[in-house]
């Protein structure tokens, strides 16, 4: 998690998907954030921890950009995805991440 990050700047969306640790994944967010892109979104595909108390870690500039994703699996056979803001998700965050899910990955 610490060669090439400056891949991430070319990015339009940005999903976490490592182990179930707060720790892990907050130490992640704070190397990520200096290479995230202004329009980037970043999701979390956690399914047991806080998104709100993964998004107090961010930078206020990525706060409104981010939300979880959750894959329900098996994900190549299961329709479903949840997208889970938080108090500061901005909404039209969602409708695009909906309409990605569901167009491009026919979700």
């Amino acid at each position: 998690y610490e060669e090439h990050l400056d891949v991430l700047k070319g990015c339009d969306l940005i999903i976490e998907a490592i182990a179930e640790r707060m720790d892990w994944k907050l130490d992640l967010y704070t190397k990520i954030a200096p290479f995230v892109a202004d329009h980037a979104i970043v999701a979390s595909n956690t399914s047991g921890l806080s998104i709100t108390k993964l998004s107090e870690v961010l930078p206020e500039g990525i706060k409104p950009r981010f939300c979880g994703i959750h894959f329900f699996n098996p994900p190549r056979y299961m329709a479903l995805v949840e997208l889970i803001n938080t108090p500061t998700t901005q909404p039209v965050i969602l409708d695009q991440l909906e309409a990605f899910v569901t167009t491009a990955l026919g979700k």
